[in-house]
């Protein structure tokens, strides 16, 4: 095998093998353990192979006896470290070892930079971008990759007569990595706004966020999905001065139909995106519906720093780890001081308090669950026509009881968020959950079917919710498909590696399942039964309390 160069590229960050230093995107180090360091020393240097879990071992701890938890508290680690875009690059292979997903970087210069001004002529640099190995590699690493997307998520449910758009988040060019942010940020509220258009569908961020980091994307991996049209862009932040550059490529001719550069105050930034929304809008020839102008006038705010702050917290909050909850938290809330009248910031701090409650990452869970409810119930009077505010609501309401009652408030808040947004895919994917909380399975499944038809490319929850309904239906083989695209999704969320484990287990794969709860409780949230179930207390029907109970012990987890 041929060894590679002595840097390694992991999406974003890169791997000195010599050193065995960790270096973000700007070139500072990441604080590593000694272990940690070793163990990534090694994936590293067999880029996209199979590291047998014994090798490691015995490469880190010839002589030392550790269980096998050392090893997977050092993974965990790890993950944690790459953050929540480049993680999944780190793969668990059940029964083996781990797989590192990362390359030689004997990285090409790019052939052009995305701030010089668009010529708006015929060109495809994204694919030239995105290939820094050979052109036979590239196509082979298409096929696989493609057809896994295509595997994980279908194209077949993209609805028919839209036109289908993917958003890449945009390329942080400020050479400071603690700006990545809000490149990311800036993409994902355009995404959101497309996505608001009856006449477009957008890819998920999971589909394209996640993917760039890994392997990068092509156009053709984009058709793929079904999509018709890509946009990219990039985002240099100087001080109070900021330069976005967008684009508009049309995939089955690889022509920039609109393409725009933008250097202005961070005071116009509203402006800019306000601008490229419309802009993107007009080129694709798209007649608004009085509703479609009604959903993207939805609550937000006219404070620059509030936005920045929630632009923030948003990064940190999609680990969905204690920490970055944390983290979140603590920007929404700064977020609120700047702007007390702004309804997401509310809802957004909202959900980080039910997760802290659920996990019991706080000082007291019943204390978040109180701030869960406040939150969320500002949210709903500060935005009455904001979706998400209702789907917040519901979502906190539907743990907070365990009556039919609480249900019904719970059901009642996402109906009224898909009243004002009928695309509004995760009110449907959230109702699956409500439904299998009152024990109806059938309805569930219709649910969490019509969420995955609004959303051709959905995030990693809406595979474990299906993989829920899955479960106590009493399939789980195709629970435990589910539960796995959920994990490679996001690695660090624990509640989904539990659930993995269960349905392993009831399948009669107690050897994976027991590896799963290894993994589950080296990130630390998962201890025992007991505790999984009262961080799940939407599941109150006791046949499916038993049923997920019995998965659990008989995957090892203690009681």
């Amino acid at each position: 095998m041929t060894k590679p160069g002595k840097i390694v590229s992991i999406g974003s960050f890169s791997f000195d093998l010599e050193a065995e230093a960790l270096l973000s995107p700007d070139g500072t180090n990441v604080a590593l353990r000694p272990q940690t360091a070793r163990v990534l020393g090694i994936l590293a240097a067999e880029p996209g192979e199979l590291v047998t879990k014994d090798s490691v071992m015995s490469a880190v701890w010839a002589e030392t006896h550790v269980t096998d938890d050392s090893l997977v508290q050092c993974i965990s680690e790890i993950r944690k470290a790459l953050g929540p875009q480049d993680a999944g690059l780190l793969v668990t292979v059940p029964k083996q070892g781990y797989r590192l997903d990362a390359r030689a970087a004997a990285l090409e210069q790019q052939d052009e930079n995305l701030l010089a001004a668009p010529t708006g002529k015929p060109s495809l640099s994204l694919w030239r971008r995105f290939a820094p190995v050979g052109l036979g590699a590239v196509a082979l690493l298409f096929v696989l990759s493609a057809g896994a997307i295509v595997f994980l998520y279908g194209n077949d449910n993209v609805p028919s007569g839209k036109i289908t758009i993917a958003v890449l988040p945009f390329e942080n060019v400020s050479g400071d990595a603690e700006q990545d942010y809000l490149s990311s940020g800036l993409a994902e509220d355009l995404l959101t706004d497309l996505s608001r258009i009856d006449s477009i569908a957008v890819l998920s961020r999971t589909a394209t966020f996640g993917l760039r980091s890994a392997m990068g994307i092509s156009s053709d991996m984009m058709e793929a999905l079904g999509a018709d049209y890509l946009v990219d862009g990039s985002v240099q932040r100087d001080g109070g001065q900021i330069r976005i550059s967008a684009q508009l490529v049309q995939l089955s001719t690889g022509e920039n139909i609109w393409a725009e550069r933008y250097d202005r105050r961070l005071g116009d930034l509203f402006e800019v995106q306000d601008d490229v929304r419309n802009q993107i809008i007009d080129a694709l020839s798209v007649t608004l519906a009085w509703r479609d102008m009604a959903r993207l006038s939805s609550p937000g705010t006219a404070d620059i720093e509030a936005y920045d702050l929630l632009l923030r917290g948003r990064f940190h909050e999609a680990s969905l780890t204690r920490d970055g909850v944390i983290r979140a938290i603590s920007f929404y809330r700064q977020a609120i001081d700047a702007d007390p009248s702004y309804s997401q910031a509310y809802a957004r701090l909202a959900n980080m308090y039910d997760f802290s409650a659920r996990f019991g990452w706080g000082e007291s869970s019943e204390a978040d669950r109180a701030l869960a409810l406040e939150m969320a119930e500002q949210s709903v009077r500060l935005g009455p026509d904001y979706p998400f505010a209702h789907w917040t609501l519901g979502r906190v309401l539907s743990r907070l009881g365990r009556d039919a009652s609480s249900r019904g408030r719970a059901m009642e808040e996402l109906e009224r968020a898909i009243e004002l947004d009928p695309n509004y895919a995760d009110a449907h994917a959230f109702l699956s959950l409500i439904y299998i909380g009152a024990g109806e399975t059938e309805e569930a499944r219709k649910a969490i079917a019509t969420a995955f038809d609004l959303n051709p490319a959905p995030p990693s929850w809406y595979f474990q919710n299906r993989g829920i309904v899955n479960y106590f239906q009493g399939l789980y083989e195709l629970a435990a498909g589910d539960f796995r695209g959920a994990v490679e999704q996001n690695p660090t969320a624990a509640f989904s590696r539990t659930w993995l484990a269960a349905a392993y287990a009831m399948s009669g794969n107690v050897d994976d399942a027991q590896w799963e709860i290894e993994e589950a409780m080296a990130l630390g949230e998962v201890r025992t039964v007991t505790e999984v179930l009262a961080a799940n207390p939407i599941i109150q029907h006791p046949e499916f309390r038993d049923i997920y109970t019995s998965g659990l012990q008989t995957a090892g987890l203690p009681d």
